[in-house]
């Protein structure tokens, strides 16, 4: 979709008639609904919710109750007439638009999602994403970007030659990038190529948003698997009637926290991965916190060795797809495992039903890597 991007600048900002498309009134209407019925918190603004300690204390059920209107008829509708709208403008029929939109929610003093290009995380070259905000935003607490492609490219660069760590990725790119100009009532659209992330909030306000992707066709997916998108014709038909992901707090309260982690694993795609994962979590009476990807680009595996570290205490471990995350790399697997131990941290392998912990012999995972 390049009629919607600044070539020099890697992004560009879109307006859209709200009063056509409510996307942000219906999630916050639903989502306030929600947090009155089943939280029993009545708010008149979702920039509030932090100042609410139950809901803090289940904000990521707050989160997954955004998937759940993502997925409902209403959004449905006219999420999918904003589709049509977006591609009859800025692209052509044979564009696909992501089915699900990402959810996000960043109080005050939080951070998101980690510095990155989508690229890294295996969208194509001809893949659009677009940053919608659905509550106001400031400078100090919206999403940030590399104010321009050249920039972006020779930091990407720079990255993708050295070994860092995730901290170390986060701190180069928090250093290149800008707040962005978007707010409500407009859509940040940019390629796949422009690094950008979330600082810390230090506004006074809960910034909530929602963004999807828009690919050129479905010949150049990179490594996402078609069912993840809407083909043109699908967003002119009858929205069909979809059985809502309710969550219920009160039934199967779980004990353990922990991540869901995926990479480019066998050639396995993410979500295929992820759902085997959480699977595996359901019949292990393990509760997943949360979903992260790996950086495609990076064979050292920051991220998964992020989420072992001892910068996030509040996970009791990683639950992966498999042994074949490592890729065939021993000395790669063995710095894993000695780090998962040293900080008193489990890794479930899903696919070979393997639960390796600080008592377990490295020798148990090794032995099976080529």
């Amino acid at each position: 979709m390049p009629n919607t991007l600044n070539k020099e600048l890697g992004w560009s900002l879109i307006d859209y008639n709200q009063e056509d498309f409510p996307l942000g009134k219906i999630i916050e209407d639903n989502l306030l609904d929600f947090l009155l019925t089943e939280h029993n918190t009545k708010l008149y603004s979702l920039e509030d919710i932090h100042l609410n300690q139950t809901v803090m204390l289940n904000l990521e059920s707050i989160r997954q109750k955004m998937f759940s209107i993502f997925r409902e008829d209403e959004f449905q509708s006219c999420y999918k007439n904003f589709g049509k709208y977006l591609i009859d403008t800025y692209a052509d029929k044979n564009a696909l638009i992501q089915k699900t939109p990402t959810a996000r929610i960043q109080p005050p003093r939080f951070m998101t999602t980690s510095f990155h290009s989508d690229a890294w995380y295996g969208h194509s070259k001809s893949t659009n994403s677009f940053w919608v905000p659905i509550t106001n935003v400031s400078p100090n607490n919206t999403l940030n970007m590399a104010p321009s492609r050249e920039i972006s490219d020779l930091t990407m660069n720079k990255l993708t030659f050295g070994n860092y760590s995730l901290h170390e990725i986060n701190e180069i790119c928090m250093k290149i990038t800008e707040p962005t100009q978007a707010k409500k009532g407009q859509v940040l659209s940019f390629g796949p190529d422009m690094i950008h992330g979330a600082k810390m909030n230090t506004s006074e306000f809960t910034r909530v948003s929602f963004d999807f992707r828009i690919v050129n066709s479905e010949e150049d997916l990179g490594y996402k698997p078609i069912s993840n998108y809407f083909k043109y014709g699908d967003l002119t038909q009858v929205v069909q009637n979809n059985v809502s992901n309710k969550i219920d707090n009160q039934k199967n309260q779980k004990v353990d926290g922990y991540l869901s982690y995926s990479n480019s694993c066998l050639g396995v795609n993410p979500k295929s991965q992820l759902m085997l994962c959480a699977s595996v979590a359901k019949d292990k009476n393990l509760s997943i916190q949360r979903n992260e990807s790996e950086i495609y680009v990076f064979d050292h595996l920051p991220v998964l060795q992020h989420y072992l570290g001892s910068e996030t205490p509040t996970f009791d471990g990683v639950i992966v797809f498999s042994i074949g995350i490592f890729n065939e790399r021993k000395d790669i697997a063995e710095k894993i495992l000695n780090l998962a131990k040293k900080n008193s941290k489990n890794i479930l392998f899903s696919a070979e039903d393997i639960l390796f912990s600080k008592d377990s012999d490295n020798d148990l995972i090794l032995s099976k890597i080529n």
